[in-house]
């Protein structure tokens, strides 16, 4: 049964053949993507990667298919919903955003730890668990499209919101884009909006560039000064302003807590 569909293809609940109660998430890569002669290559090499990642925050890579005309990735069966559908109907308390926030940089940190960056941090790709899980989704596909053209037909839509404004220079970007990211999707869980201002590429461009967040204050008088001042530190526009890592993050969130 589907489950949903991104920028990067359709996911599909699945169950084995000869195990009923063995469930997972198989995610099968748009066609106009395995097209690109560098993407399937550049996706095994990153899957490699992924088979080594195991962390609770992040969703467990299980195996990838090959056949003639499809590619799919079999990924550990996730119950919830998306921080981009979470926070629809308006801001999450903020004790809820601070526990996500910390789980997502935690995630990060471990990545980054294993030479792993995301390159799409965004609110539909980080996952709440019925349980109260957090994961972070999409590790690998988002580096290997990136490598190919593919990004320039469409996979970028829904990502600009939240691209590092380095991101936007050829070959721009690393571990400390991936902090930005995640400083603009705590800012939005506490204020129930995206920081960048709507529009098309260019003016997203000149918000990332030129003004970038604000006091999430301003938005939400209740949010604590340390959360807010935190989080304006991890989207700081410029990349020396930030921490060097998803490490680095983490001890500045947990020390200021």
């Amino acid at each position: 049964s589907k489950l949903g569909e991104g920028a990067y293809g359709v996911v599909y609940k699945g169950v084995h053949v000869r195990d009923e109660d063995f469930k997972v998430a198989i995610k099968v890569v748009q066609p106009s993507l395995i097209g690109e002669p560098k993407f399937v290559e550049s996706l095994k090499a990153e899957c490699l990667r992924l088979d080594r990642l195991e962390h609770a925050a992040i969703v467990r890579f299980r195996e990838l298919v090959l056949e003639d005309d499809l590619v799919a990735m079999v990924l550990e069966l996730l119950e919830g919903q998306d921080l981009h559908q979470a926070v629809a109907d308006g801001p999450l308390p903020i004790a809820e955003a601070v526990r996500i926030t910390e789980a997502a940089l935690s995630a990060l940190a471990y990545a980054h730890s294993k030479d792993v960056v995301h390159r799409d941090i965004k609110p539909s790709n980080i996952y709440l668990c019925d349980d109260g899980r957090v994961k972070i989704l999409d590790f690998g596909i988002a580096r290997a499209a990136l490598s190919t053209q593919g990004t320039q037909t469409g996979t970028m839509k829904g990502t600009l919101d939240y691209m590092a404004p380095e991101r936007f220079s050829a070959g721009g970007g690393g571990f400390h884009s991936d902090v930005y990211s995640m400083g603009l999707v705590g800012w939005e869980l506490v204020t129930g909006r995206p920081a960048c201002s709507s529009g098309d590429l260019p003016e997203k461009l000149g918000w990332h560039l030129g003004v970038g967040v604000t006091d999430p204050r301003l938005v939400r008088s209740d949010c604590p000064d340390w959360l807010a001042d935190v989080l304006c530190q991890l989207a700081a526009k410029e990349g020396t302003a930030r921490p060097a890592d998803g490490a680095a993050a983490l001890a500045a969130f947990q020390a200021a807590k």
